[in-house]
C-alpha cells in the first residue's frame, strides 16, 4: 500500500483522499461559535471571529489557560495577550491559513517580535556527517542536488514496510521518482523563542492521523534561519534532552517523538506533548527528511578502431559499481587477451578482481572514479590510466562529471588475430 502527496489511501485504517497543500486546513476551517478555541484548530476570518467572540461572551474570549492565541492571517500576526486586548503585529510571507497555537505549542512556533533571533545556534549551516554506502563521504555541497518546494510536494510519497530482521514495521517516506533518493539530516536548535518553520500538510484526511507534512518556509528571524533546513523537508523526529547534576553525577534525560508520515493535526499534537523548555539554553534535535536527485556521470564509451563500433553514451549514478552497471546496460567487457591472475575458466571471476577480463582505458574522468585498491594496483602496476571495473565505484564522493572509457583496452594495442 502506498499513501503519495495527492492520495493517502494505504496504512492503518481508512479515510477520504485528498490532494493540494492546505486543503487539510481549509476542511477544518469554520464558525467557532460561541464556544472555546481549540488548540491546533484552523478558522476563516480570524479578525472577524475574534469581534464576534467578544460580542457573544460579554467582552471576553473563551480561551483555556494560559491564555495566549496566536493567529496567522493576512500576512499578518494577531496575538491576544489577555482577555481582552487583541495586539496586532505585521509579518511577511505567511499562508493566509489560520493557524492557532497555546501552552506548550508557542515554545515550537515563530516568535510574536518579528525579526527576532533568540540565539545564534544557527548563524550557519550546521556541517552533517553522511556516508553514502559505495560512493563514500560527499566531496561536493550535497545541497545542489536539492529539488525546490514544488518538485518536493510532487514527488513525496510514503510506503508501508512490514516487520522484518533488519526493519520494524511503519509508514515511511520515500521519493516517487526512482532517480531521486531520500536522505536523513540532523540540525540541533535553540527552543526559546520558537523554531520558526512554517508547516504544510500535504497528504491527509484520515482519522489515523497519517498523511505528509512538509516544510513550508523557513521564516526569517527564527532559530532555524540559517542552519540548513529547506523547504520541502518533513520532520520526522524531535528529540529533547534535559541535563540534570546530583553531586559529581551528571545526567541526561532525552525525550523525542516521531513525526514521519503524519498529517498536520498529528504533527503539532506530537510537538506539544513535548516537555516545555525549562531554561533559555534548552535545545531541540529536528531530524529531517529531504528528496534529492540521484548525481549521474555520463560515460562515452569507445571500442577498439579495428571492430568499426560508433561510440556509445551511457548514464551512470554515482555509487554504482562500474562493471555490474556496464554489464546490466548491455556492455560487453571480458577481453579474451587478458593476463589471468585467478584460477583459469570462462574469463569471468564474479567481480573477485583477480582475473583482470574487465579492464578499462580511462581517457577522461578518472577523478569521479573510487580510489584504487591495494590488489588491484598491483594487478595492473604497469597500466596507470587503467582500471578494474569490477573495483571501480562511478561518481565516488557523490560527484557528477564526464568520463571517456575505452573498453578492453588490450585490444587497442594488440588487436587479436
Amino acid at each position: 500500500a502506498t499513501c503519495n502527496s495527492s492520495e493517502c489511501g494505504g496504512g492503518r485504517g481508512g479515510g477520504e483522499p485528498r490532494d493540494g497543500a492546505r486543503t487539510r486546513r481549509k476542511q477544518r476551517a469554520g464558525s467557532a461559535g460561541s464556544g472555546p478555541l481549540t488548540l491546533g484548530r484552523t478558522y476563516k476570518s480570524p479578525r472577524r471571529l475574534v469581534a464576534s467572540l467578544l460580542r457573544r461572551n460579554n467582552g471576553r474570549l473563551p480561551l483555556p489557560p494560559p491564555p495566549l492565541l496566536i493567529i496567522h492571517c493576512n500576512s499578518r500576526l494577531d496575538l491576544v495577550g489577555d482577555l481582552n486586548t487583541i495586539i496586532m503585529a505585521p509579518i511577511t510571507k505567511l499562508s493566509a491559513a489560520a493557524i492557532l497555537l497555546q501552552g506548550a505549542a508557542n515554545a515550537f512556533a515563530p516568535s510574536s517580535h518579528a525579526n527576532h533571533r533568540s540565539s545564534d545556534t544557527a548563524l550557519c549551516s550546521q556541517p552533517q556527517t553522511l556516508y553514502y554506502a559505495a560512493a563514500g563521504a560527499p566531496a561536493v555541497d550535497m545541497d545542489k542536488y536539492n529539488l525546490p518546494l514544488e518538485g518536493c510536494i510532487a514527488e513525496w510519497s510514503a510506503v508501508v514496510v512490514p516487520q522484518s530482521s533488519m526493519q520494524d514495521e511503519g509508514i515511511f517516506l520515500k521519493a516517487k521518482d526512482k532517480e531521486l533518493f531520500v536522505d536523513t539530516l540532523q540540525y540541533t536548535l535553540k527552543r526559546e523563542g520558537g523554531l520558526g518553520l512554517l508547516l504544510t500538510e500535504i497528504a491527509g484526511g484520515r482519522e489515523d492521523g497519517v498523511g505528509i507534512t512538509v516544510i513550508e518556509e523557513v521564516l526569517a528571524g527564527g532559530n532555524a534561519e540559517g542552519c540548513g533546513i529547506v523547504p520541502g523537508d518533513s520532520i520526522v523526529s524531535l528529540t529533547v534532552t534535559k541535563t540534570s547534576e546530583d553531586g559529581m553525577n551528571v545526567s541526561e534525560e532525552r525525550t523525542g517523538v516521531s513525526t514521519e508520515c503524519l498529517g498536520y493535526d498529528a504533527t503539532i499534537d506530537a510537538i506539544v506533548s513535548l516537555p516545555p523548555p525549562a531554561s533559555a539554553e534548552d535545545e531541540v534535535t529536528v531530524t529531517v527528511k529531504r528528496i534529492r536527485r540521484q548525481p549521474k556521470v555520463s560515460v562515452k564509451l569507445q571500442y577498439p578502431p579495428y571492430l568499426n563500433e560508433p561510440d556509445v553514451s551511457i548514464e551512470l549514478f554515482a555509487g554504482e559499481n562500474l562493471r555490474r552497471a556496464m554489464l546490466t546496460r548491455g556492455i560487453k567487457l571480458n577481453d579474451k587477451l587478458a593476463e589471468r591472475f585467478d584460477s583459469g575458466g570462462s574469463g569471468d571471476c564474479g567481480s573477485d578482481g583477480t582475473c583482470a577480463t574487465c579492464v578499462v582505458g580511462v581517457s577522461k574522468g578518472k577523478e569521479l572514479l573510487s580510489p584504487m585498491g591495494t590488489q588491484e594496483g598491483q594487478i595492473i602496476s604497469k597500466k596507470p590510466r587503467w582500471r578494474m571495473a569490477c573495483k571501480a565505484v562511478v561518481g565516488y564522493g557523490m560527484m557528477e562529471g564526464e568520463m571517456t572509457l575505452q573498453v578492453n583496452p588490450r585490444q587497442w594495442e594488440a588487436p587479436p588475430l
